[in-house]
């Protein structure tokens, strides 16, 4: 957002006039000509979805008053783009209209006007040219251009709607007499409709029994219709998925609908079928604006949904800073495990959220909880490089080694395995046990260390007391086999300052006091009569048993 911004700022003048130029000479044209190019840019700009050519030639030939639909009144598809002077395109692959180029978007996003009107206005035109090819008879089906609109005029009217529905001249009234003979005649848009709502979640034949208007209003969001409702219909009813109105206005952030519904007195907890209440579905959708409101008005903190969440594993996961706040002042439980075995500290440590944590951990959670492969938020932490709370959690004396069971590690192996230094030395720093194996590679921390080149976290580990000549279970590699594999020279030389196990050459006459170092790793190599070639070769020979150091070299 904040490089669009950026880019907004830098908008060529060059090219804004370029653009304000060419709006005038629209503007120019002949009246209907002008009026056109209006109407395409205006639809082109602020539609749902990119429309086709056929949906937007249907939409022009569609007039105010209109009682049935007139193919007459379909311009010509060249006048498309003759009358708004090269402002739109049609893409030749998806047969839809966009604008000429993503700058002209951007030019058109910083007017507060567009020919005159405001955007609300222009919403207000495209959602009455909607609702009126929709309160068209029937048989407008059976033509073909009239096919051609009806899917996104069923399907995206409300959302104009909404937009514009406080002008004087907002089409309420045709999304009334819209929806209501609609639903009575089980009309074919309302199924384009439901389709869409419940994606994947209906069987057709099922969906005019338990859908209302109130569910259409709440999810399109529009307050007006939804308040004529409230003394017409049950706006507490459920639908084919056990969404109430209110559920649908909390997941799509309809903030006016919630206030109203809870004012109405609807119940604030209804769950649906997979056991989620309005307060999971706001969190779920990060609208968190709409979740403090539904906690305000005494939503349930401590109900579950079918995998066991709380609507705080939900504010956690979702990242609801202030949700997980206002939930454990609610007295949230702080340490319900859901049905993964993740507690909200598990969660919050293994996404990286440092004030969840922080803030987890002043109310008291459990700092070394478990999930069923025994890891622990320090140890989730440390594999994924989260620092600061690897430190919060050090602070609260974290188990530093806990071992998870799938991996066979304790949180300073997979540190070391994912190449987190820093977060390696604040374990060793903390007294983690330096010698342990995991069980993956069998590889000790020193191992990793100089497998890495990490010469700081060797010297650490040698000075808390790591066996300097461990062997890996796998190959038989020690820390000093794979610091010359992997060419790391000044490990090597600490290694061997610290009394590595000596390597001998082919006849076993090798003695380190005799290598001064000329040369480094090169003359060490040379020293032993080896290539590079034949230390990684010999350094991968599996065995079936441990190799002694003179069948490295032999």
């Amino acid at each position: 957002m904040r490089r669009r911004e950026e880019a907004l700022k830098t908008l060529p003048s060059s090219l804004s006039g370029a653009f304000s130029g060419t709006v005038a000479r629209i503007e120019q044209q002949p009246i209907a000509h002008s009026a056109k190019a209006k109407t395409i840019i205006a639809w082109v700009h602020l539609a749902e979805r990119p429309v086709s050519v056929d949906e937007l030639l249907c939409s022009l030939a569609i007039e105010d008053g209109d009682k049935a639909f007139n193919r007459r009144g379909i311009p010509v598809r060249s006048t498309l783009l003759s009358c708004c002077h090269g402002l739109v395109v049609i893409d030749q692959e998806t047969h839809t209209v966009r604008l000429v180029h993503y700058s002209f978007q951007e030019y058109l996003n910083q007017q507060s006007k567009m020919f005159g009107l405001s955007k609300e206005e222009w919403h207000s035109q495209i959602a009455r040219t909607c609702l009126t090819f929709l309160n068209f008879p029937e048989e407008t089906a059976d033509d073909y251009m009239g096919i051609t609109l009806l899917s996104y005029a069923a399907t995206k009217w409300g959302h104009h709607l909404r937009r514009s529905e406080y002008l004087p001249d907002s089409p309420l009234e045709l999304a009334k007499k819209y929806l209501s003979t609609a639903q009575e005649f089980n009309n074919a848009s309302l199924l384009l409709l439901y389709r869409e709502m419940y994606t994947g979640r209906h069987k057709d034949h099922e969906l005019h029994r338990v859908v209302t208007l109130a569910h259409i209003a709440a999810f399109f969001g529009i307050h007006s219709i939804m308040l004529h409702l409230t003394v017409t219909v049950d706006i507490d009813s459920r639908d084919i998925i056990g969404y109430t109105p209110l559920s649908w206005a909390a997941n799509l952030g309809h903030m006016p609908i919630v206030k109203l519904l809870i004012e109405q007195g609807v119940s604030v907890d209804p769950q649906d079928l997979n056991g989620m209440t309005p307060l999971f579905l706001a969190l779920k959708s990060k609208h968190e604006w709409i979740a403090e409101l539904l906690i305000d008005y005494g939503a349930a903190v401590d109900v579950n949904d079918e995998n066991r969440n709380t609507p705080l594993s939900y504010a956690v996961e979702y990242k609801c800073e202030t949700a997980v706040r206002l939930l454990l002042d609610k007295g949230a439980p702080v340490d319900t495990k859901n049905k993964f075995g993740e507690t909200p500290l598990l969660i919050a440590a293994h996404g990286g959220f440092e004030r969840i944590v922080e803030l987890l951990l002043e109310r008291g959670a459990e700092v070394d909880s478990m999930d069923p492969y025994g890891r622990t938020p320090l140890l989730y932490a440390a594999l994924s490089g989260f620092e600061k709370i690897v430190r919060l959690l050090l602070a609260k004396n974290a188990a530093v080694d806990s071992l998870d069971h799938k991996y066979g590690r304790t949180p300073l192996l997979w540190a070391i395995a994912k190449d987190h230094e820093a977060i390696a030395r604040l374990l060793i720093d903390k007294g983690a046990a330096v010698d342990t194996v995991d069980a993956t590679y069998g590889w000790t921390p020193l191992i990793w260390a100089a497998y890495h080149g990490w010469e700081t976290i060797a010297r650490l580990l040698i000075e808390k007391g790591a066996a300097i000549d461990s062997v890996d279970s796998k190959y038989g590699r020690t820390p000093l086999l794979l610091a010359l594999e992997y060419r790391h020279e000044a490990v090597v030389k600490l290694l061997l300052s610290n009394g590595a196990a000596a390597l001998m050459d082919s006849g076993g006459n090798f003695d380190l006091a005799t290598w001064k170092g000329d040369g480094g790793l090169d003359g060490l190599m040379d020293h032993l009569g080896l290539t590079m070639d034949d230390l990684g070769h010999r350094l991968r020979r599996r065995t079936s048993r441990k190799p002694t150091y003179l069948e490295y070299f032999t």
